[in-house]
């Protein structure tokens, strides 16, 4: 708990100038994610599921949230600074290592990931309906 307390001290800025999401249960905080450009960079950043639901599709509807919001955004890619042991969580969904990153917060080497975006869906027609 106390690595989820640490992690959901949010600046002010970061919270009013970025996109930041949260799923809540029963009021209790268990996920989040946000944007934040660093460096001229746009990075997914802080995406954190609590570990008592790692591995419940939680991660991945998380993901799909924040890759909908990048093409909102209109972002073509983004950067990840991943913890070790999420790096293959995202190599898995079409991120590449493209190198290491010194954590500015950890002073760890990290994984540097890039994921890119692609356009939106398109919308689908159901079978039969005629296109507009």
């Amino acid at each position: 708990m106390r690595r989820l307390a640490a992690a959901t001290t949010f600046d002010e800025n970061y919270v009013t100038r970025s996109p930041v999401f949260v799923i809540e249960r029963q009021g209790r905080l268990v996920a989040f994610y946000g944007f934040r450009l660093i460096d001229g960079r746009m990075f997914l950043d802080d995406m954190f599921v609590a570990p008592e639901l790692i591995g419940t599709g939680l991660g991945i509807r998380l993901w799909k949230h924040a890759v909908a919001t990048a093409q909102a955004h209109e972002y073509s890619h983004f950067f990840i600074e991943a913890d070790p042991n999420a790096e293959a969580f995202y190599v898995k969904l079409g991120a590449k290592r493209i190198g290491e990153i010194v954590s500015p917060s950890s002073g760890r080497r990290l994984p540097l990931l890039r994921f890119n975006v692609g356009p939106a869906e398109p919308m689908r027609r159901a079978v039969g309906t005629p296109e507009m």
